[in-house]
């Protein structure tokens, strides 16, 4: 479905066009390996020369976010600006142009030709396509037909950056597992698949899942997903109610903390709700208790009498002040002293006092009015006697309010007393009232946790149901899983030079490796041969027919996951095997190897060798300098 026919780098600008690289690729093997390194006089040769550039620079024009991590990129763009990469795709059956910008920075510089030349990029007549054209394109023939598929994990369609992280594994990832493609350091932009995603994406590439069962699948995932959720509230609702028990026995003073849930909450609930009765009725009685009626009407008859007497205070005060002002009246004015007024009005007299016959020694006559003086003397007995009342007065009074103040004082000290019984009465009625609410909420969390238990069952009895269904629709796909167990044995045999049991263990849990009957699950530190054995065996069968992968792989750098040579060597052998079986027609697979080891020698030639990079001389470089 897909190939990589030619790579070209270059940099067009306004200094011009400058071609930096062309690389032909062929079908069949491809080898981009690096020179021989002389043992006395070289040092390191074959690192850093750009190979594994030249695989992320593929990957880039296939659709990949970025070619390199970010360091490498801001170089790009200082040492060779203006600078893309393009590639000649076969996309099924159709030529296709991809380019991208290496160091160039202008907009929209991303985009994509319908024709087979990669000199198309530089002609200025021809009408580009934006670059998701051509991914559009490659995901119609590679993942179009698995649109109604939804990947466990993640819950969404099959995407062609899925599938194309398969075919090309991050050289960071070693090879450790079959299941794992992309490494976070690379910063390629595409996120390593959860390993049920990677299962259900190979199988559906190699024809080992169908409709039927994809649904299975679906539907166990969610009944998982919910027992997972379930025992979840299961766990949270035990231990809240063991928290909510515990705190209701030491409160409530239950003895019998062996109930069960549901008569425990019941238990609560009734010692509560009768707790707060009583406490209700306690604080009715605070006051008769307390004799506070009694204590208030005595104040208040005390208040009364002491009133009563204040008045008759200030009526005798108010008498005793109207005699006073009475004899004083008496004492300044008689009708003698009139007369002599009105005589002194009537006849004026020069002579001064003394001597006048009319004036006294004072100026004044000299008799003085006996009915006045009587009056004087009569007042004034009226306002001692006065004077004697209101002193007994006074000391009633002082009296009165000292028996007041007496029964105010034992008035307030028990309304005090009461005031304080009734604040603890309410506290405690009020936190009864809370363990009433922590009762109901305990009884209605049993019964959540009744349910969600009963939940759990029938959870449990469908997951049951599901892995029967599943294996009994898995028993359809047993021929083609055979098929394929059948290619991964002989690439085993090819790679190790022994028979082998080896076989693809394919569950609702996704894919599993036996090496002669050792399970090696995805995620455990797997051999390199192991999922390079993977990834041949779904190449070999699907060019004997099963399954639609594109038959495109890049490896790179797989000997330096630790691969002993010799069966290092016996990979490419084994890729020559495929072409040889194509019986003289053109190889229906691509297969891009990056190597550092040399190649067997057979081998090490074109047309399998597409490209020599050296690290001794700029030439040797794939962009041609250093930096």
């Amino acid at each position: 479905m897909i190939w990589v026919r030619r790579l070209a780098i270059y940099s067009h600008g306004e200094a011009g066009f400058n071609e930096i690289r062309v690389v032909e690729f062929r079908r069949g093997l491809n080898i981009i390996n690096t020179a021989a390194p002389d043992e006395e006089l070289d040092g390191p040769v074959g690192h850093n020369v750009g190979k594994t550039l030249l695989t992320r620079l593929i990957r880039y024009c296939l659709g990949e976010t970025h070619f390199a991590r970010e360091p490498v990129w801001a170089r790009l763009q200082q040492e060779l600006p203006d600078s893309y990469v393009a590639a000649e795709i076969c996309i099924g059956g159709v030529w296709w142009v991809a380019v991208r910008p290496l160091g160039a920075t202008r907009p929209n510089a991303s985009k994509s030709i319908q024709g087979d030349s990669w000199r198309l990029a530089i002609d200025g007549a021809t009408e580009f396509r934006s670059h998701a054209a051509i991914v559009q394109a490659i995901e119609a023939v590679t993942v179009g037909s698995f649109a109604s598929t939804l990947l466990p994990h993640q819950g969404r369609p099959v995407r062609w950056f899925d599938l194309l992280a398969w075919l090309s594994r991050d050289q960071y990832c070693r090879y450790r597992s079959p299941l794992e493609w992309r490494s976070s350091f690379t910063e390629s932009g595409t996120a390593d698949l959860h390993d049920e995603d990677a299962s259900v994406l190979i199988r559906l590439v190699m024809d080992l899942l169908d409709d039927s069962e994809v649904t299975l699948i679906q539907e166990h995932k969610r009944l998982l997903k919910n027992r997972r959720d379930t025992e979840s509230e299961v766990r949270t609702l035990e231990a809240e109610l063991g928290r909510t028990r515990q705190f209701l026995t030491g409160r409530l003073k239950i003895p019998d903390a062996a109930l069960t849930n549901d008569l425990f909450g019941s238990a609560a609930l009734s010692s509560a709700k009768e707790k707060k009765k009583d406490t209700e009725d306690l604080l009715v009685k605070v006051a008769e208790d307390l004799e506070l009626p009694r204590l208030l009407e005595e104040f208040d008859a005390a208040k009364i009498v002491y009133a009563k007497k204040e008045r008759d205070v200030e009526s005798e005060t108010e008498r005793g002040t109207l005699l006073a002002a009475q004899i004083e009246t008496h004492r300044q004015s008689s009708d003698s002293d009139i007369r002599a007024q009105l005589a002194q009005l009537a006849f004026p007299c020069t002579l001064p006092p003394g001597e006048c016959p009319l004036k006294g020694d004072s100026g004044m006559p000299s008799s003085r009015d006996e009915f006045r003086k009587g009056q004087i003397e009569e007042k004034t007995r009226e306002l001692q006697a006065s004077e004697q009342i209101l002193a007994g007065l006074a000391d009633d009074l002082k009296e009165l309010a000292a028996t007041r103040d007496a029964t105010k004082q034992r008035y307030e000290s028990a309304a005090a007393k009461a005031d304080e019984q009734r604040s603890s009465y309410r506290r405690r009625i009020s936190q009864l009232e809370a363990l009433i609410e922590e009762a109901n909420a305990y009884r209605s969390e049993n019964r959540r946790l009744e349910k969600a238990l009963k939940t759990l069952t029938e959870v449990e009895r469908k997951i049951e149901a599901s892995r029967t269904s599943h294996h009994d629709a898995h028993q359809q796909l047993l021929s083609r899983q055979q098929t394929l167990n059948v290619h991964l044995r002989r690439v085993l045999r090819v790679l190790v030079s022994a028979p082998s049991n080896a076989m693809l263990d394919i569950s609702m849990r996704g894919i599993h490796i036996s090496l002669d009957h050792r399970d090696a699950t995805p995620g455990e530190a797997l051999a390199s041969e192991t999922a390079l054995s993977l990834d041949l065996a779904c190449l070999s069968a699907s060019i004997s027919g099963l399954g639609t992968v594109p038959r495109f792989f890049i490896h790179d750098s797989p000997r330096e996951a630790d691969l002993e040579p010799h069966i290092y060597a016996r990979l490419f052998r084994f890729i020559k095997q495929l072409e040889d079986e194509a019986a003289g027609a053109e190889p229906n697979f691509q297969y891009i190897i990056a190597t550092t080891t040399p190649p067997p020698k057979s081998l090490a030639q074109p047309p399998y060798v597409r490209l020599t990079l050296d690290a001794r001389n700029d030439d040797g470089l794939l962009l041609k300098r250093r930096f």
